[in-house]
């Protein structure tokens, strides 16, 4: 699926090195999730960072994506269903705390308090 495991408290340069080679080899985009495990209800304080970081290195604009709905994993295949809401996207170029500012905001508007 072209993931990678990634360290979060401690990320290492091999992590960047593995990032720019995707953005410069290939056509793909890049998923990180910034809360680093799922949530029934967003909390801003548990948003790490690290993702502004990396599309201010990559030079790549931000989409904020809400998965909603989603309630744990199912035994047999294709039994949940979740839904997606994916916002505009949020430009690398503005200032680091702006880009969280509009990250936090598009999730507090499209998760609310009972991620449905």
């Amino acid at each position: 699926m072209g993931s990678f495991g990634v360290n979060r408290n401690k990320p290492s340069i091999s992590t960047l090195k593995t990032i720019k080679d995707i953005v410069n080899k290939t056509n793909w985009n890049i998923g990180i999730f910034p809360q680093g495990q799922t949530n029934k209800v967003f909390n801003p304080d548990e948003v790490k960072t690290g993702f502004i970081d990396v599309a201010k290195m990559a030079k790549m604009d931000i989409v904020p994506v809400a998965v909603c709905g989603f309630t744990g994993y199912a035994c047999l295949p294709f039994t949940k269903h979740v839904t997606l809401k994916i916002g505009k996207p949020i430009s690398y170029e503005l200032s680091s705390e702006e880009i969280l500012n509009q990250w936090n905001e598009y999730m507090l508007n499209n998760l609310g308090e009972n991620n449905e």
